[in-house]
């Protein structure tokens, strides 16, 4: 920010626009369907910080590209206790909201689902609010993951950079990306990924069950 004269520089704007112009562009030329684009403005520890600068970035989003998703893992009110205040831009800035498991209020819908993916998505989070993802992490609390979107009527499963090994990471981070591991050129799947297909199967059997005027046993 810095080099374009801060935050609320004109200059910044710009190079806002010019990001997402060459994000949209490069992600058409590979095919990629738009409805498959979001934006993520701010990755981090929940504060009142992050809320601050979700609205600020999130604000350039929607002046640049109308129409593009944005996505908050900041969860959709300021926790309760917390002291904070949630600003009064958040709803209008928020269209997809994925805060870890332990921030999350399922109760009522964030957002109507009026873009794409938008509405309120399950992220792995602390234990016990929500089964674990990590390493250390049971068969059946990986396979429950698909269930509890199921029973909350949340939009799917968000688990974020999963096939990143750029970047070190460390704590529930670092366990979440082990979904699968690096050999050589090849990406080998862990045996957590698999029972979380399982327990989307499970989800998928459901569905057709319900479609058909049935209930699983």
């Amino acid at each position: 920010a810095g080099n374009y004269g801060g935050r609320q520089s004109a200059a910044y704007r710009q190079a806002a626009r010019d990001v997402l112009d060459a994000c949209r562009e490069h992600f058409t030329e590979s095919g990629v369907a738009d409805a498959s684009m979001f934006a993520w403005p701010v990755r981090g520890q929940v504060s009142p910080q992050a809320y601050a600068r979700h609205v600020q970035l999130a604000g350039l989003v929607r002046s640049a590209a109308p129409d593009m998703p944005i996505l908050s893992t900041l969860p959709p009110s300021a926790p309760p206790l917390s002291g904070w205040t949630t600003p009064e831009e958040m709803p209008a800035l928020a269209d997809m909201y994925a805060p870890s498991g332990q921030w999350l209020d399922p109760s009522p819908p964030a957002t109507p689902r009026t873009r794409g993916q938008a509405a309120t998505w399950l992220s792995p989070g602390t234990p016990p609010y929500v089964p674990a993802l990590g390493v250390h992490a049971r068969a059946a609390d990986v396979r429950a993951l698909p269930w509890l979107v199921l029973k909350y009527d949340l939009r799917g499963l968000f688990i974020p950079e999963i096939l990143n090994w750029a970047r070190p990471r460390a704590g529930a981070q670092a366990a979440i990306a082990t979904l699968f591991y690096r050999h050589g050129d090849k990406a080998l799947p862990s045996v957590r990924l698999k029972m979380l297909r399982r327990g989307l199967e499970d989800v998928a059997a459901l569905n057709v069950l319900a479609q058909r005027g049935r209930q699983g046993d």
